[in-house]
């Protein structure tokens, strides 16, 4: 096994029939992973020119199931694609009930990017291609970060607040530039000469993104996935320690060098934090806009009684919200801080709870937090899979357990920008047996690297 792409180990089901849809239409196929390939690099730039090529790809993959309709078929009758079109079915159903039913179906939009995974299997070959597309456009996200930044310096002396880039919302921006350093790490330790380089230009980057974006659910997933993540990595590849070791000092040192510049929105946030949970615990009521969110989630908890199996219906909590006195004298009360200057100030109000799983289980009840269960153990099960077959499988392992931390302090299944995260992590963990081999006629920049232990 190989630190790059193993040639026994992408693909699900019959990879047989994968060499035969390719070797039957090459040209098609290679078509479809360019398009595959845009789709995926453009997710972390922009979620609107990401739909259209989400659009493209799907016409073009629906043209080719002469080709493919077998395999793709083969894939959708996996756990994790049955459950993902049975939570977009649900989540439709919930808004019968829902008090507020067009709210619901604009969160249902979101669920779109769970068909990249069969647009994505036929050509599942060149997952080498798609990682590195998703790492470049993360790379042009972090670029926009620091224009974003040094404007703002440029026009007040000092780095003022969160650089989200491209990304409208800064916390978002956070968690991809957390991909890019877990896999432009991957790709210094398995690259040639000059793709280590510019991988450590990408690593360094999104370092330096991650910290400007301001996002504390990216800072904890970054620590307990790394937590977790590199201690397997030191111990299943002992031949890139000398890289993990320069990895791990590395993120510590981009920090205090960038903190001068950029660290006083980070320093705000902790005040903040730290503000809050001193009140919290002297007074059991949250102080200050972070920490609300505890009550957020709370009252959502307690809508979520009254129909503990099908919920309150998809967008419901923010009709039941305004509805609430309790939570809205809380808000004014707890976050006068933040507005001091403002008389008229009634208190931060949720469009949701910042948290995915508090989210799926109080307006999709008991239902669609299973569904929404099985999609994620599945996926987990795919991404430990993945570990066996590679070193890039143990980094899409780190990213989806980013994802899991950092869903709950957000709700990442109404945004497009998270969403198509994971389901690009579905997408590239799609594993077979070793026994099995597919067509692969090149390997891209990847090194094949020197052979890991069993």
């Amino acid at each position: 096994m190989t630190l790059a792409t193993s040639r026994a180990k992408v693909g699900v089901g019959n990879s047989g029939g994968l060499e035969e849809a390719a070797r039957a239409d090459p040209i098609g196929h290679s078509v479809q992973a360019i398009m595959a390939g845009v789709c995926i690099g453009l997710l972390p730039v922009t979620v609107a020119g990401a739909t259209i090529a989400l659009i493209v790809l799907l016409i073009y993959a629906i043209l080719r199931l002469h080709c493919t309709g077998a395999i793709s078929w083969a894939l959708l009758r996996r756990p994790v694609m049955v459950a993902s079109f049975g939570l977009a079915v649900w989540w439709a159903v919930t808004t019968l009930w829902s008090p507020t039913p067009w709210y619901g179906l604009e969160h249902l939009r979101a669920l779109r990017w769970l068909i990249l995974p069969v647009l994505v299997w036929p050509v599942i070959d060149h997952r080498d291609y798609f990682i590195i597309c998703a790492l470049c456009g993360i790379a042009v996200l972090n670029v926009s970060q620091l224009v974003e930044a040094a404007a703002q310096y440029a026009e007040t002396g000092r780095f003022a607040d969160r650089a989200g880039g491209l990304m409208t919302h800064e916390p978002y921006a956070g968690l991809w530039s957390l991909v890019g350093m877990f896999g432009w790490l991957g790709l210094v330790m398995a690259g040639r000469r000059w793709w280590r380089l510019a991988a450590g230009i990408g690593f360094c980057l999104a370092t330096v993104g991650l910290l400007i974006a301001g996002g504390r659910a990216a800072w904890v997933a970054t620590v307990i996935a790394g937590g977790v993540m590199l201690p397997i990595l030191w111990l299943r590849c002992p031949v890139y320690r000398r890289w993990i070791l320069i990895g791990t000092a590395l993120v510590p040192l981009l920090i205090l060098a960038a903190w001068p510049v950029f660290g006083a929105p980070a320093e705000k946030i902790f005040a903040h934090t730290r503000y809050g949970v001193r009140k919290f615990i002297e007074t059991g009521n949250p102080a200050g806009h972070q920490m609300i969110r505890l009550l957020w989630n709370k009252r959502a908890l307690v809508y979520w009684t009254s129909a503990p199996v099908q919920g309150v219906g998809l967008g419901g909590f923010s009709a039941l919200i305004l509805q609430d006195d309790v939570l809205r004298d809380t808000s004014r009360d707890a976050t006068r801080s933040d507005k001091s200057n403002d008389p008229n100030w009634r208190g931060y109000v949720a469009e949701h709870p910042h948290n995915t799983y508090v989210v799926a289980l109080s307006e999709t009840g008991l239902i669609g937090f299973g569904l929404l269960a099985i999609i994620l153990i599945a996926t987990w099960r795919q991404c430990w899979k993945a570990i066996s077959s590679d070193g890039f499988g143990l980094l899409q392992f780190g990213w989806f357990l980013a994802w899991l931390v950092a869903a709950a302090f957000d709700c990442f299944m109404y945004a497009g920008q998270t969403i198509s995260l994971l389901a690009m992590i579905i997408s590239l963990s799609l594993t077979v047996p070793v026994a099995d081999r597919l067509w692969v006629d090149r390997r891209l920049i990847l090194n094949s690297g020197p052979p890991l232990p069993e």
